[in-house]
């Protein structure tokens, strides 16, 4: 922190502030809104986690996979095929989660005179903006190449000697 933003502080105010600053906002909807509140907060974090995930997990994976980034440390094929089966499931499950608590609501409610068709067609479009942004993620190529260290580019492990050396 003190070389981000030039300030320093002791570590135990720094926790004290990183606690509170997490605990405080959560707290007082419990307090105010009781056991509903508190629920409601919890399903809306949940959807807010599940809307960012795969923008999170899609280019972790891409990385991971990539010789360009990893070098020889750079995910096997068998190992790839099952994350990126584990991410597309994680994804869809995520996907189940935002339907059911966002769209769903939307589609059944809301005003007469703004009709099923009107409200479907806007949560499509939104729909349809995110995965396309979550597409353009994963089908667009990683290019530059990561400055790596030799001894990971030439194809050892990529574990230094004095690692393997044991310890007098």
């Amino acid at each position: 922190m003190s070389g981000f933003v030039d300030m320093s502080m002791p570590m135990w105010l720094r926790n004290l502030a990183s606690r509170a600053i997490a605990i405080v906002p959560s707290l007082a909807v419990a307090i105010l809104a009781g056991p509903q509140g508190a629920n409601d907060l919890v399903v809306i974090s949940s959807v807010v986690l599940a809307i960012h995930l795969p923008l999170a997990l899609v280019p972790l994976l891409k990385f991971t996979d990539s010789p360009l980034k990893m070098g020889n440390l750079a995910n096997g094929r068998f190992f790839s095929w099952t994350l990126w089966v584990l991410g597309t499931v994680v994804v869809a499950a995520n996907a189940y989660l935002v339907w059911t608590t966002c769209f769903v609501p939307v589609l059944d409610s809301g005003p007469l005179w703004l009709g099923i068709p009107l409200r479907l067609m806007g949560l499509v479009l939104v729909a349809a903006t995110y995965f396309a942004l979550l597409g353009y993620l994963i089908w667009l190529p990683v290019i530059k190449e990561a400055n790596l260290p030799d001894d990971v580019r030439e194809g050892s492990t990529g574990l230094s000697a004095p690692l393997l050396e044991p310890a007098e």
